[in-house]
C-alpha cells in the first residue's frame, strides 16, 4: 500500500498479487452482487468503497493482470 500527495489529492494505491481480475469482470467489480448462494459471501466490499469514495468527491480506479496483480488507487481531494 502507497500513500501520496499530487496536484492537492491524496492517492492510496493497494496492490495484491492474487489471482487478478479477468478483464470482461473489471467493469462489474464495484457492483453490488449477491453470491450468497454460493458459499462466497455478499460481494459488496468494493461497492461499498466505491460509495464511500464518491460521497468524498474522489474517484477509484482499477488496474488488473490475471495471474499477476490487482491495484486499486483512490483518489481524493485533500481538503
Amino acid at each position: 500500500m502507497g500513500l501520496k500527495e499530487h496536484e492537492g489529492t491524496v492517492i492510496m494505491t493497494i496492490k495484491d498479487q492474487g489471482k487478478g481480475i479477468p478483464p470482461e469482470h473489471q467493469a462489474q467489480v464495484f457492483e453490488r452482487v449477491d453470491r450468497g448462494r454460493t458459499g462466497e459471501g455478499l460481494g459488496i466490499g468494493l461497492s461499498i468503497v466505491k460509495d464511500i469514495v464518491d460521497a468524498h468527491q474522489g474517484s477509484i480506479r482499477l488496474e488488473s493482470s490475471p495471474d499477476v496483480e490487482t491495484v486499486f488507487r483512490i483518489r481524493l481531494p485533500r481538503d
